[in-house]
């Protein structure tokens, strides 16, 4: 497989759909054990601490040779994808769960989080982004390049800077990523309607 294709996250989210299929139909009124329980809960926790981990040392920040770079990479999306498979899936055996529990003391301790992921990712701020997706993706290469080029290879990278950089680009995106939307998109979605 190359380093640069997106067929591992793929692969991941496939299986993941699998498996939710199959457990939807054999785990009827099951309620986690105390050991599942824990298992579950010791899984949040490494699954927040190994996407923080994956965010603060980005590749950005990296300044090593193209083999561990292609390596990084190959892994970032690997991890990260196994990590939002495990709130994907957390977050649809909690109601599950929840429906056995006669009250709110009884929730096992990964429903507290599955709840909050729930509630985080159902926020209405979310669509703004849902809608600007598609022409983020477009455009956000375009200002990586001109920023990598024009700044990073002639330049040291700190951490700060580098924080400052992934804030940047997100701005700079979603601006450019607007007004995409509001001079192309938009107009051909209301011809198409």
């Amino acid at each position: 497989l190359q380093i640069y294709t997106r067929v591992n996250p793929y692969l991941i989210g496939m299986t993941l759909a699998g498996l939710w299929a199959v457990w939807r139909t054999h785990s009827k009124g099951w309620r986690p054990k105390p050991w599942q329980n824990a298992l579950l809960a010791a899984g949040c926790v490494v699954t927040i601490a190994t996407m923080i981990v994956v965010v603060v040392f980005g590749n950005g920040y990296l300044n090593h040779s193209l083999t561990s770079w292609l390596v990084y990479m190959w892994l970032e999306r690997t991890v990260w994808a196994v990590c939002t498979a495990f709130f994907v899936f957390i977050t649809l055996l909690a109601p599950t769960v929840l429906a056995q529990c006669s009250s709110w003391r009884e929730w096992p301790l990964f429903c507290y989080v599955a709840m909050a992921n729930k509630w985080f990712m159902g926020l209405r701020l979310w669509y703004i982004s849902a809608q600007l997706s598609y022409s983020m993706y477009l455009v956000h290469p375009i200002w990586i390049v001109l920023i990598y080029y024009g700044w990073i290879m002639n330049n040291p990278v700190t951490f700060w800077w580098y924080l400052f950089y992934c804030a940047m680009n997100m701005v700079v995106s979603f601006a450019m990523a607007l007004f995409l939307w509001l001079t192309v998109e938009k107009p051909f979605m209301l011809l198409r309607d």
